[in-house]
């Protein structure tokens, strides 16, 4: 059972640059403890295509100045394959989510080799019931209403499609199948598929 649990329901609901901008925007300005690692841990969905349990099962040791190896998940409160059972390795990462990470780095504490990114206030991985609490709580409040943590995830599969990328590259990057990428992002792939493409950072920072 992997943490979170997730229902899709009817067709996939990618966050644009702009949506994924107010959400963290919104998390920093709450002036919480967490409003950067919160801030953080959307970009490494919206900016990096982690699914939730991949972003909190991160290590340090995971992550280099230009790529994030993607190799574990959290199943509800401890270390599990991904959902694939495969890894895959993200890159390049763009400078806004690399800005994110090197603050994060810096503001929490011990941060080398195989500390969590984001552990709870044990140290440890998130359960089930912290993670359902961050999302109603957390992001629910300052995202759109038809929006979830994986509306981030699905914004990452826009941007490689809008960049231009191959079905098997997005595939790749975001950890599917060719077959169930298609499946998944075809509306997206033909609502851009005559529009010129475009860099993923220069569609960020736009």
């Amino acid at each position: 059972k992997a943490l979170p649990p997730q229902t899709r329901k009817g067709v996939v609901r990618p966050l644009d640059p702009v949506e994924v901008e107010a959400i963290r925007t919104a998390l920093l300005t709450r002036r919480t403890p967490n409003g950067l690692r919160d801030a953080t841990f959307v970009s490494l969905m919206a900016y990096a295509g982690l699914r939730p349990e991949e972003a909190l099962a991160l290590q340090w040791e995971h992550i280099d100045a230009g790529s994030i190896l993607v190799v574990q998940a959290n199943a509800n409160g401890k270390i599990g394959p991904t959902k694939t059972g495969k890894s895959r390795t993200v890159r390049p990462l763009i400078s806004p989510l690399v800005d994110d990470l090197r603050l994060w780095r810096k503001a929490s504490g011990r941060a080398t080799g195989k500390a969590l990114l984001f552990p709870d206030a044990n140290g440890t991985l998130w359960p089930e019931q912290t993670y359902a609490n961050w999302r109603e709580r957390v992001f629910k409040p300052v995202a759109p209403d038809d929006a979830t943590p994986y509306s981030c995830r699905h914004g990452f599969a826009s941007l490689l499609i809008r960049e231009g990328n191959t079905l098997a590259e997005v595939s790749r990057l975001m950890g599917n199948s060719p077959t169930m990428t298609a499946q998944h992002y075809t509306h997206v792939m033909e609502r851009y598929e005559n529009q010129s493409s475009q860099p993923i950072e220069a569609l960020v920072l736009s």
